[in-house]
């Protein structure tokens, strides 16, 4: 950067000059399990397993349908179509949720049984005030109890869209812990329609996502999604709400769950959003991390390789972490393909991914050195700031600022972001540069 300093006005010469040496953050993170042991006692409907078995004696497995949903009349008691995955107890029981027709919460024995614990949309009310249509999967706490989201109903003041987080105890009561949509604002300031699961720390708060809602809007116009917590009496804090930052490079619209680590930083994807111009004016999501304190950091933009090499538009199904910190998901979309014959055409038919800790994952990085005035006058005090941001972790480490072969003072980044104050003695011309020192791996 150049930067003129004088005693008069003078012209504005602007060049950005940036050197750098950023080390991406690293460090061992822990998995936050979402299952704990338990074994809930079944009640309400019930119905008959339809097993099927296929020997697959190549691979050592063999295929069975332990139970084919939409088999109880009338309307498909026992549940149809089923989004998310299953949870297992010590005893051997699965849980999970159906979507269709309101939506349940399931268990299935180790023979294949199936027990509707819970049926959705059977609360008398307009909206369904109990929930309806679960897309995410199920936790489970050490009492047994179950908790999810369903992706509608609700005691909400938006037409019943809002959503809810729910429990269902081991009696098969449940229990709605929070409407979505249920605080006043055009947006759903408190979130809209979460669509994926839950996960739980050690002191019973729940943290999950809604894919609208918050207190920004998005290119559809709704808001841009949250992340948010509900405590163990119900009540809920939106800890961020995405398309906070121009263009909704921080991410937009999410779609699946949280994963936590140790310190207690939460990960997850946005389906839409990030700094590229993928898609505009959408984007093709990102990869975020959240820390305690609310802080939102993008880890990666995807669509910032040529023609979406590196994927597109993550979607329901999260995030998964190794004891190294790295980083495993999918994709929906990329890479780009031309060939018109492909089934993939136009938009490729998605990819696993993983993301390095350390800044090993890769992706665009873009830093800007500014200045608060430029030109200035002799004695006037100037900000230089650099800031530094892009697809991998956040940068740290020590920058130092420099006029010509001069230093002018080091400071370490917070965020990402450094900023020295100076002054100018004489009237002239002066390069800055900024320089990392001494990068914190």
């Amino acid at each position: 950067m150049q930067i003129r300093t004088s005693r008069l006005c003078t012209f504005t010469l602007i060049s950005l000059l940036s050197l750098f040496g950023f080390a991406a953050q690293a460090g061992a993170q822990d998995n936050i399990f979402n299952q704990l042991g338990g074994s809930p006692k079944s009640r309400g409907k019930t119905g008959n397993a339809h097993k099927a078995k296929i020997a697959a004696p190549a691979s050592g497995y063999s295929y069975s349908v332990l139970y084919t949903f939409c088999s109880v009349p009338p309307y498909c008691a026992d549940g149809k179509n089923p989004f998310a995955g299953l949870i297992q107890d010590a005893a051997g029981n699965l849980y999970g949720t159906t979507e269709g027709a309101g939506g349940t919460v399931f268990k299935m024995d180790n023979t294949g049984h199936e027990t509707v614990l819970y049926s959705f949309c059977s609360v008398v009310g307009k909206y369904c005030t109990d929930g309806s249509s679960p897309t995410g999967g199920l936790i489970q706490d050490a009492a047994g109890n179950l908790y999810g989201t369903t992706s509608a109903g609700g005691a909400d003041v938006g037409g019943g869209y809002g959503g809810t987080v729910f429990k269902v105890d081991n009696t098969g009561h449940e229990t709605v812990l929070y409407s979505f949509c249920s605080v006043g604002g055009a947006n759903c300031t408190d979130g809209q329609q979460p669509g994926g699961g839950l996960i739980q720390d050690a002191a019973g708060n729940l943290y999950g996502t809604t894919s609208t809602g918050g207190a920004n809007a998005g290119p559809l116009g709704q808001g841009g999604g949250t992340v948010f917590k509900v405590d163990s009496t119900g009540h809920e804090t939106v800890l961020y709400s995405f398309c906070s930052a121009p263009n909704c490079t921080d991410g937009s619209y999410p779609m699946a769950g949280l994963i936590q680590d140790a310190a207690g930083n939460l990960y997850g994807t946005t389906t839409s959003g990030g700094a590229t111009a993928c898609n505009a004016p959408y984007g093709c999501g990102t990869v975020f991390k959240l820390d305690n304190t609310g802080h939102e950091t993008v880890l990666y933009t995807f669509c910032s390789a040529p023609n979406c090499t590196d994927g597109a538009e993550p979607a329901y199904a999260g995030l998964i972490q190794d004891a190294a910190g790295n980083l495993y998901g999918t994709t929906r979309l990329g890479p780009y393909v031309s060939d018109p014959n492909s089934p993939c055409n136009p938009w490729g038919c998605g990819m696993v991914f993983k993301l390095a800790a350390g800044g090993g994952g890769g992706g665009s990085v873009s830093i800007t050195l500014t200045s608060t005035v430029n030109p200035s006058y002799v004695d006037q005090s100037v900000t230089f700031s650099v800031v530094v941001s892009g697809s991998g972790a956040t940068p740290t480490g020590s920058v130092t600022f420099k006029e010509g072969t001069t230093a002018l003072g080091t400071v370490t980044l917070a965020d990402g972001k450094a900023s020295l104050t100076t002054t100018f003695t004489k009237s002239g011309t002066a390069a800055i540069v900024a320089r990392a020192l001494s990068p914190i791996v």
